[in-house]
C-alpha cells in the first residue's frame, strides 16, 4: 500500500511533501510543484518568495501584494519516515542530522575537498574531471586530446543535463562530425553520454564561480566516480540528420544526371 505524503499548508493551500524529488507538490494540482533548487538554502530550513494567487514560487521584482516570504522545515523535519526510506537508514539514525548531512555524500565530499579529482569512465578508459584545464583529461595516455568542454557544447542534451558525443575509443578522444554532410555514422566512433560538468564536479564549479563550495550539492550531489554509456545512433537526432542529407544528396544527385542528360541532348 503506498504511504500517504505528509502535508505542509502554505498560505491556506496544502501541498504534500514529496522527499523523493526534493519538492513541494500541490494537493489539489499535482502538476504545481516548488522544487529544492527554487529554495534558498538557510541551513536549518528554507525560504521562498511565494504568490498566493498563482500558488508558486515568484523571483525578484514582483511587487504585487499576494507575494510573501514563505519559511518551511528542513524535509528530514517535514517527513522523516520518507528520508529515512529513500536514504536507507533507521529513524534513529536521523536524529540530530540535517538534510546536508543526509543527502549529500560525506564521503565522496570529503575526497573532493581534500583534491581527489572526479572520474569518468568511457567506454572502458578513466578520465579525470578537470574543471580548471575545462576537460576531461584522459589518463594514462598524453597523446590524446581529451575531451574539452568548449569543443562539445554543440553536443549538449539541455533537457537532460548531459552529453552525448562522437567519440573515437582508439584515440580515447571526442571526434568531431561534419553534421551538413554525413549520411553514414563513421565506424571508428562510437556515441558515448555524461553528464554536464556542473554534475561532474559541483565543488570545482563553486570554486571557479566564488560560491561556497558546498552550494547546491542537495540537488547537484558530489560523486567520486561516474560511468558513460554507450548511445544507440538510432535513437538519437544524428540519425534524422544523417536521413535528411541522404536525402537532399539523393536528390542532388537526381538533378545532377537530369542536367547532364540535357545536356547531352538525351
Amino acid at each position: 500500500m503506498e504511504r500517504e505524503l505528509p502535508v505542509i499548508k502554505i498560505a491556506e493551500t496544502e501541498f504534500l511533501i514529496d522527499v523523493e524529488n526534493l519538492q513541494l507538490v500541490q494537493r489539489e494540482n499535482r502538476k504545481n510543484t516548488i522544487s529544492i533548487e527554487e529554495m534558498h538554502d538557510g541551513g536549518n530550513g528554507y525560504n521562498f518568495r511565494y504568490c498566493r494567487n498563482n500558488k508558486t514560487v515568484q523571483g525578484p521584482g514582483w511587487q504585487k501584494p499576494d507575494l510573501i516570504k514563505v519559511y518551511i522545515p528542513e524535509f528530514v523535519e517535514m517527513d522523516p519516515e520518507g528520508m529515512a526510506a529513500k536514504y536507507g537508514l533507521s529513524l534513529s539514525e536521523l536524529k540530530g542530522k540535517s538534510d546536508f548531512d543526509i543527502i549529500v555524500d560525506q564521503e565522496a565530499l570529503e575526497k573532493r575537498l581534500n583534491g581527489r579529482l572526479t572520474t569518468v569512465d568511457i567506454a572502458g578508459h578513466l578520465f579525470y574531471v578537470d574543471i580548471p584545464m575545462e576537460m576531461l583529461r584522459p589518463h594514462d595516455d598524453f597523446l590524446s586530446k581529451g575531451i574539452r568542454f568548449d569543443d562539445i557544447e554543440f553536443y549538449v542534451d539541455d533537457n537532460a543535463d548531459e552529453y552525448i558525443i562522437p567519440y573515437h575509443p582508439g584515440r580515447h578522444e571526442f571526434q568531431d562530425i561534419d553534421l551538413d554532410n554525413i549520411v553514414e555514422f563513421p565506424k571508428d566512433l562510437i556515441l558515448v553520454a555524461f553528464p554536464h560538468e556542473r554534475f561532474l564536479d559541483p565543488v570545482a564549479i563553486n570554486r571557479k564561480a566564488g560560491y561556497d563550495l558546498t552550494a547546491g550539492l542537495k540537488y547537484r550531489p558530489v560523486q567520486s566516480h561516474f560511468k558513460s554509456r554507450i548511445v544507440n545512433v538510432k535513437e538519437t537526432v544524428f540519425q534524422r540528420i544523417m536521413e535528411d542529407n541522404r536525402n537532399r544528396k539523393e536528390k542532388r544527385e537526381v538533378k545532377e544526371a537530369k542536367s547532364k542528360q540535357r545536356r547531352r541532348g538525351l
